[in-house]
């Protein structure tokens, strides 16, 4: 996948790993890459962090702006009947167990090392 995102950035690439990579330009011109954030698991998916193991556990940091629709009562008491999501950014994933973000990939649900984690 790839995304040109204007001046400051040249692509984002979803490498063998499945982490999301951010190529910088810095201000001599040439690219360097730097992590940003794990692609959220698709249906048949989960993290897993490479560092520990761990597959259930994970701090996850992300902004989202939405449209919703409140509807209030008369004693002014409201409930959101209605939302939708406009945009959503995943920011960070951090595994629970042993504190690293660098280490979480995507991997295959039925594929996952499960004998090798931790709480196994």
């Amino acid at each position: 996948m790839s995304l040109t995102l204007g001046t400051r950035a040249d692509r984002i690439v979803l490498d063998a790993r499945n982490r999301l990579w951010l190529s910088l330009r810095d201000r001599s011109g040439t690219s360097r890459g730097e992590i940003v954030a794990v692609a959220l698991p698709g249906a048949h998916q989960r993290w897993r962090c490479g560092g520990c193991g761990n597959l259930t556990r994970f701090d996850v940091a992300r902004s989202r702006r939405t449209t919703e629709y409140w509807h209030f009562d008369l004693a002014g008491e409201h409930v959101v009947e209605d939302t939708r999501v406009l945009d959503e950014v995943l920011e960070s994933v951090t595994c629970r167990w042993c504190g690293r973000a660098d280490a979480i990939e995507l991997v295959d649900r039925a594929g996952a090392d499960v004998d090798g984690s931790p709480g196994a």
